[in-house]
């Protein structure tokens, strides 16, 4: 893939890592970093939901579709504080 996103390998193999370390570095602390692409990170709002599937319209059609339960939480139910 050498669309925009895909040019982002250029930079390394593991982008998360990646931008973890920098990140980290600059904030004096380690964080994690995990990349979604809009369908993916829309689904994960309703994990645990039985037969749902996003569908996100932009510049390109997607979609996700949520995880089982087990072990996740909806992300509007997180403790971001």
């Amino acid at each position: 893939d050498t669309g925009c996103y895909g040019r982002l390998q250029l930079l390394t193999a593991d982008l998360p890592a990646y931008l973890a370390a920098r990140v980290g570095e600059r904030l004096g602390a380690a964080v994690d970093v995990a990349l979604y692409h809009d369908g993916m990170a829309a689904a994960l709002a309703y994990a645990g939901a039985g037969e749902t599937a996003v569908i996100t319209l932009g510049t390109a059609i997607g979609n996700g579709f949520p995880p089982p339960a087990a072990g996740l939480h909806a992300l509007s139910e997180m403790n971001h504080g």
